[in-house]
């Protein structure tokens, strides 16, 4: 059965990139493993067997009936293809890893692979296209794992590499995102680990191509997400032994072939996810772990990291335009919505109620109360979920008087300070309903001229809010503990 949940969202001011950050609880008992964008539509998987779908960029949304008995699988991959037809792939050991298909919108699924040895492990996959796609897992006895599927997902076959393993060599489920496609020359990249030398896996016209990374090596170490922009390979992982230190990020590029180390990173173990956001003109790189989420590149500049979030989030996903939504603990989703593209007002869809015995989602704000597990991304997650604590708003100021010429777009604002959840009739979180300028203070009327018979017009500069220090994001207080526990890595 089918749930509409209208999250309840608290939104906080931040900097100038990013109005607002939209914090939605789902549901308290599972976690978060997988989050993926296409079209309108956004897909999340994770614990217990959950699947969430919105259909409108991530306000509302709806629980997925998942296949049949897979309650106790971990879905850590998801990817919609259009037209009603979604893979999910479950991670787990020998049989607990499996593709399952639907081909309407989760009405009904069927599975269409499972391993065939009890040592498999399906790590993450990819669809370069609606037809062919690659799913990478441990490597075995045979060497390299990796499946490809030229109908859809329908059904897939082991491809044979001629590149040799390394002892150990596998992946991390962490967040979907250890493979990805590439671009016209590329056709997917796969990111290693677990092994002396973690290196990139790539397949281009000619084949397949092995390229050792900077990254350390060892056990629970090495590449955790890779992500394409042009001609660039973005590399990030770290180690989940080192939990103390911080994350690592690399650029690759394919045209000199050369290794570019990117600025410190301020999250500490090992990046789990990773997604690009680009406005047309700029592009940002986003990236999470049980610590939080950060961007680069956020006002143009690629010099530092800036962190937007202390929330535990496993997996992001950006819509270029739109905005990025990352997932993880406790059926948490976090919503980061470009200043340049809040959505205006719309007619919310009639919510269709939820079950006496479903509890009304809370709202979860951005900052930890407990430490947040540091589950090892590659096996499954036995350890208790984090309870997020509730910080004080941030102090933003206030709108100026009515009377004070206004920005059409920007008439009535709508005081991000007071969050309030929306009535269960209304799915629109109330932080979204109409753009916010609060954070801006309009100019003093006093250096206005004053009336005289023949009404002279107010400067043209003066309809204009006066550009304030963008608040930070406060209600950050406390940070992530970084003793976490680390179970034993594949």
């Amino acid at each position: 059965m089918r749930k509409l949940i209208t999250g309840i969202a608290l939104s906080v001011a931040l900097c100038s990139y990013a109005q607002a950050s939209d914090i939605t609880q789902l549901d308290s008992s599972i976690d978060f493993r997988a989050v993926y964008w296409h079209g309108n539509q956004v897909w999340a998987s994770g614990t217990a067997g959950s699947i969430y779908m919105s259909a409108d960029n991530g306000k509302n949304w709806q629980q997925i009936t998942a296949p049949q008995n897979s309650d106790q699988l971990e879905f850590r991959d998801i990817q919609p293809l259009g037209d009603g037809k979604i893979l999910v792939m479950s991670s787990g050991e020998g049989d607990d890893s499996r593709i399952y298909a639907t081909s309407n919108n989760g009405a009904d699924w069927r599975q269409v692979n499972n391993s065939v040895s009890p040592k498999q492990f399906y790590d993450c996959f990819q669809m370069i296209d609606n037809q062919t796609g690659y799913l990478y897992g441990d490597s075995d006895e045979q060497g390299l794992f990796v499946l490809q599927t030229d109908d859809g997902g329908d059904n897939w076959q082991r491809v044979a590499l001629p590149i040799p393993a390394q002892a150990g060599e596998g992946g991390f489920a962490s967040s979907g995102t250890c493979v990805n496609r590439g671009n016209s020359n590329i056709q997917v990249v796969i990111g290693t680990g677990n092994v002396e030398k973690p290196r990139i896996l790539l397949r281009d016209k000619s084949g397949w191509l092995s390229i050792d990374t900077p990254f350390a090596g060892g056990a629970a170490t090495g590449v955790f997400s890779v992500q394409l922009s042009g001609d660039d390979i973005y590399v990030f992982g770290g180690s989940l032994n080192a939990l103390d230190k911080p994350a690592v990020g690399w650029k690759y590029n394919l045209l000199d072939q050369h290794w570019q180390v990117l600025p410190p990173i301020p999250l500490k173990g090992a990046v789990y996810g990773s997604a690009i956001f680009s406005n047309g003109e700029t592009e940002t790189v986003w990236i999470t772990n049980p610590n939080g989420v950060a961007v680069l590149g956020a006002n143009g500049d690629y010099s530092k990291w800036e962190k937007r979030s202390k929330l535990n989030m496993w997996s992001i996903a950006c819509r270029d335009n739109v905005g990025c939504i990352s997932v993880g603990q406790q059926g948490t989703m976090q919503r980061f919505v470009p200043r340049t593209n809040v959505p205006a007002p719309a007619t919310p869809p009639t919510p269709v109620p939820a079950p006496a015995s479903q509890a009304t989602p809370a709202p979860v704000e951005d900052a930890a109360a407990e430490p947040a597990s540091a589950d090892e991304p590659h096996l499954i997650d036995r350890t208790a979920p984090v309870t997020e604590s509730t910080p004080a708003p941030a102090d933003e100021p206030q709108p100026a008087p009515a009377e004070q010429p206004q920005q059409p777009a920007e008439s009535t604002p709508a005081p991000t300070d007071e969050p309030k959840p929306a009535p269960a009739e209304q799915p629109q979180p109330a932080a979204e309903s109409t753009p916010a300028p609060a954070d801006e203070p309009k100019p003093a009327p006093a250096e206005q001229p004053q009336p005289t018979v023949e009404p002279t017009p107010a400067p043209a500069d003066e309809s204009k809010p006066v550009p304030a220090e963008q608040p930070q994001p406060t209600v950050e207080s406390t940070p992530v503990p970084a003793d976490e526990p680390k179970p034993t890595p594949h």
